[in-house]
């Protein structure tokens, strides 16, 4: 449902609540048994030697169809191959496989679960290759700009490591030997005299790079389009397939922050830096009539005008949180703005559309601007049966409400209004953002002057009200100038790193570069235990030590008045490892983009099919797409290069080898949308301590809400069980009553927690969505879930009924004791297990409890018998 915080009633708001991911996490035992059967099937095919099916090199991971990569991987290490141990032999090859096949997948393709890589295998029958071009067709991409050979090379890497491969490096080594020549390769599927020759071929060339130092380099290109042609000889549809709205969601998001990026590099460095980072984090949003780039430049200005500050601090540092908060906040305007004027769009629709649109509500849009002759054809057919429901003011309305706009109705008269919008035109021409350069001195001072003025843009109100003052109570004033400390120490630091590391490398550039903004930091790469406190800078509150931030900054060239974005790794305890790299900022690369081409001159805008487009879609345009599994973990959006290695860049072999990096946990960890409040922008706000202010009344820091309601909740839920048991206590021994008998007790008080538990149920769970669960969407869901319940009943029973029994014979301080040892238990589970945060007040009161424990132990023990 669509909910509205505003305006009137022909709007309708997206929240991040509408838009869920829904991804697929559980993966059933039939999916797993079923693909197992395929790889099976494949492997009952060949005619291998006897002693293959222990050997530990034969998986079905490769370039290829799967017969011929187990053939192939039987080849490359026939004479280096180990044996496995006794016991394990093909049915432990199969599983490997999968394994394989599985993080191949996940690492070839961010936000990809286990579970759907399964489905994807399923559809492919095991086909590596073939599996992933479905996913880039479903996910609307193009192969030639979304694959890098770097990374299909640690995606095969990774896939070996997950099949147990003994020998990962010979296993890439022979692979790019078979990349050149594929086509030769692929026939070792079918017996014929030809094959000998292929296979002592492989063997030659296989000893002598083994006595070389030198490396090849994978080539792909044959073995996608043998891949494509596999898959184009298929016979009937795709079976069912997972969702792809988190994708989309995503895709845009990283299209939407690029823009902001590309904004940040068009705006002077002086202004910038003194002035409109404020503005453009608060109130810089890119829905609007001209291009993104251009809207986020004008309401940057706008905003700055109609909410002025009185002081804003100076800084080289963007907030990376802020930063994503603004690119999250114009998604769900965009998607307000969209479902308010064509209401029959489903969420996933606007989406859709706002992704072939390049996020241009002059596209998305149709009717967006009377008389538009650059809007594509296919658009206007699907608009002529289809009329706006809301207005353009009431479609900004709810855009700006969507995004947390201080005053939607303000911002749509400078949006929405004809005038306005005609006058936003001919600013947007004076812009000439698309070449990438930075706005000169001169023609941004004029553009401060015409959007200031009134008969430019229809009406200028006047300023309002500064929104930095927030009056608190003196708890949360400590907690923001905490904030405020953390900030500015950050600063501080990535500062000093960037202009260290840029200095370095003007040493052997032939042009220099000076610093432009800072606009991505993660300090929070590769982690050791470690409990100097020197370190405590980057991570005080855990005993970790981070050796790495990643961080991107624009930069411009002496002699050039566009801004370069790079990529930096620096050390952070040392500056001997630093180094940085420019990287290619092309938002909307790989996502079937033509090169070099508007929205509207691209065929069938709005109208992708399921399937996506065919490889001769064009020539696109290959990202910096490069994948860093410290930077997801941290869901920093920070851009990392394909051309130089980096730390994260080759670990992603840790998310099969379990513990704290796996591939569903980088997935569940990231917050993508996140709309809220922000502990970093307690810099913009200036805060005075009201005496009559409670910790629990005034204004509360975004993500530090500790107050009184939620104290008394958690007392609550402390104080509860006590009172449960002892009542438990005297029902079971006071024979006045006759529930002696633990069975007795349950008959009795059973029913009415079931009836209790219903009526909340009722009143506060979404019973409307039962179907759409993924745990109850067919019979076979349904069966498995309720048996899964009945098993959790059971043992919930037999708990409580053993507690019963225990309280009958001793007494409620027993239970207690107990339920205190098992809490003992789950904070060193989290601890160990799940990594938690282990604070040493965590450990004070670890401690306190197990005295405590002892001590009531000991006294019952010692106490004399009656």
């Amino acid at each position: 449902m669509f909910t509205s915080r505003g305006g009137g009633g022909n709007i309708c708001i997206c929240e991040p609540s509408d838009l869920k991911d829904g991804f697929h996490f559980a993966r059933s035992k039939y999916e797993i048994e079923s693909v197992l059967a395929k790889i099976e099937k494949i492997y009952s095919r060949l005619k291998l030697p006897k002693h293959a099916s222990r050997n530990g090199c034969c998986s079905c991971v490769g370039l290829l169809a799967p017969a011929t990569n187990i053939i192939v991987n039987f080849l490359i290490c026939k004479d280096a191959a180990e044996l496995l141990p006794e016991g394990q032999e093909a049915g432990g090859m199969i599983q490997r496989s999968l394994d394989g096949l599985i993080a191949f997948l996940t690492c070839l393709f961010p936000y990809l679960p286990d579970a759907e890589a399964l489905a994807y295998l399923s559809a492919a029958d095991g086909d590596p290759l073939v599996a992933a071009l479905i996913i880039i067709d479903r996910r609307g991409l193009t192969r030639e700009s979304f694959i890098t050979e770097t990374g299909l090379e640690i995606a095969l890497r990774s896939a070996a490591v997950a099949a147990q491969h003994p020998d990962p490096q010979r296993f890439m080594r022979g692979w790019k030997l078979v990349s050149l020549c594929p086509q030769e390769f692929a026939k070792l599927a079918v017996p014929c005299d030809d094959n000998q020759g292929l296979i002592f071929e492989l063997a030659r060339r296989m000893s002598v790079l083994d006595g070389s130092s030198t490396d090849l380099c994978l080539a792909d290109g044959t073995s996608w389009e043998l891949a494509r042609d596999r898959l184009s000889s298929w016979k009937g549809g795709l079976p069912r397939l997972p969702p792809v709205r988190a994708t989309m969601k995503r895709l845009l998001l990283s299209m939407i922050h690029g823009f902001y990026l590309k904004a940040l590099g068009a705006l002077p460095k002086k202004e910038l830096t003194d002035c409109y980072h404020r503005s453009l984090l608060m109130g810089g949003h890119c829905y609007g009539p001209l291009d993104p780039v251009s809207n986020i430049i004008v309401n940057t200005i706008w905003y700055d005008q109609t909410f002025p500050a009185r002081e804003v601090q100076p800084l080289n540092m963007i907030s990376t949180n802020c930063l994503w908060r603004i690119t999250a906040q114009s998604l769900y305007g965009l998607v307000s703005f969209l479902r308010s004027r064509y209401p029959n769009l489903t969420p996933d629709q606007a989406l859709q559309r706002l992704l072939d649109a390049r996020a241009e509500l002059s596209f998305a849009d149709p009717l967006l601007q009377t008389g538009c002759t650059t809007t594509s054809r296919m658009l206007r057919k699907d608009a002529e049966h289809t009329k706006p429901h809301a207005t353009l003011t009431e479609a900004y309305v709810a855009a700006a409400t969507a995004a947390f706009h201080p005053s939607p109705l303000l911002q749509k008269d400078f949006l929405g209004i004809p005038d306005s919008v005609r006058n936003l035109m001919v600013i947007s021409e004076m812009l000439s953002v698309h070449d990438g350069q930075t706005i000169p001195k001169e023609k941004f001072e004029c553009l401060l002057i015409l959007l200031k003025c009134p008969s430019s843009v229809g009406t200028s109100p006047r300023p309002q009200q500064e929104l930095e003052h927030k009056q608190v109570s003196k708890r949360v004033y400590v907690q923001a100038s905490v904030c405020k400390n953390m900030f500015w120490g950050k600063h501080e630091r990535v500062n000093s790193m960037v202009r260290a590391v840029l200095d370095k490398y003007n040493e052997t550039a032939v042009s220099k570069y000076s610093l432009h903004v800072i606009c991505g930091v993660n300090e929070l790469v590769d982690r050791e235990f470690s409990l100097d406190r020197s370190i405590k800078c980057h991570n005080p509150r855990t005993p970790y030590k981070y050796n790495y931030s990643h961080i991107n900054f624009l930069a411009t060239r002496e002699g050039s008045s566009s801004a370069t974005l790079f990529f930096a790794e620096c050390s952070n305890h040392c500056t001997s490892n630093s180094w940085c790299i420019p990287v290619l900022l092309q938002p909307d690369a790989g996502i079937c983009t033509m090169a070099g081409t508007r929205p509207e001159s691209r065929p069938g805008v709005g109208t992708r099919p399921e399937t996506g487009v065919q490889p001769d879609a064009g020539p696109g345009i290959r990202p910096e797409a490069a994948r860093c599994i410290y930077c997801e973990f941290g869901g920093s959006k920070i851009l990392h290069p394909i051309a130089k290695s980096f730390c994260g860049r080759d670990d992603f072999k840790k998310l099969s080898g379990g513990g704290l990096y796996t591939n569903n946990r980088l997935i569940k960890k990231e917050v993508v949308d996140w709309v809220y409040g922000s502990q970093e922008e307690t810099i913009y706000f200036n805060y005075w301590v009201d005496a009559d202010a409670t910790a629990a009344d005034g204004y509360r820091l975004p993500k530090l809400r500790r107050g009184c309601k939620g104290f008394i909740f958690v007392m609550l839920a402390a104080v509860m069980p006590g009172f449960r048991w002892s009542m438990t206590q005297i029902l079971l021994q006071k024979d006045a009553y006759g529930l002696e008998n633990p069975i007795t007790m349950m008959t009795h008080v059973t029913p009415v927690m079931a009836i209790a538990t219903m009526i909340l149920s009722l009143l506060l769970e979404p019973w409307s969505d039962f179907q759409k669960n993924s745990y109850f969407d067919n019979p076979w869901h349904v069966m498995r879930s309720c048996l899964l319940m009945l098993i959790g009943g059971s043992l919930a029973f037999f708990m409580v009924l053993t507690k019963y029994i225990l309280i009958s014979a001793t007494s409620a301080i027993t239970v207690t004791i107990a339920g205190v040892v098992k809490e003992a238990a789950t904070i060193l589970v989290a601890v160990f297990y799940f990594h938690d945060e282990f604070t040493w007040l965590k450990g004070l009161g670890l401690f306190t409890i197990m005295v405590g424990v002892n001590k009531k132990l000991r006294g019952f023990f010692l106490k004399p018998a009656p």
